[in-house]
């Protein structure tokens, strides 16, 4: 059998775990969003005189990576915040008997990470209207 304090160690670190995994769908975004930015912009300078054709292509295929990489991200932010309010809750039910319990998890303490996942797919959006295959020299 478990002791009490080894099952509190042990939820607690899993929060903490989440909380860094909710993070790093956060971190994928920002470098992986800006190489694909960056390359549309560096292969549309390099490509000023190329075909329609070879530029409606590299557009279309810019833009659903970065839908897909949007998609991705904001599915491992959800995911791992939704486990996260899983785990607070049982740790909130495992201390309700203990001197100190554990606050019961606030919708506020996942503000952030909604604005986030909002900027994530505005970016996305911009990326959509904006991409430079779609403007003409």
């Amino acid at each position: 059998m478990v002791s009490d304090d080894k099952q509190y160690e042990f939820y607690t670190k899993r929060i903490a775990d989440l909380s860094d995994a909710t993070q790093d769908g956060l971190k994928l975004f920002l470098p992986t969003f800006s190489a694909i930015v960056g390359g549309a912009i560096w292969l549309r300078n390099q490509n000023q005189s190329s075909s329609t054709n070879i530029l409606s292509t590299y557009q279309y295929l810019s833009n659903w990576l970065v839908v897909l990489l949007t998609f991705v991200c904001i599915m491992i932010v959800i995911y791992n915040v939704w486990a996260w309010w899983q785990y607070r809750d049982l740790l909130v039910r495992i201390t309700e008997k203990s001197s100190y319990p554990a606050p019961s998890p606030h919708w506020s303490e996942t503000v952030i990470d909604g604005i986030l996942c909002l900027a994530m797919a505005a970016a996305c959006v911009i990326f959509w209207e904006f991409n430079p295959f779609s403007i003409s020299k």
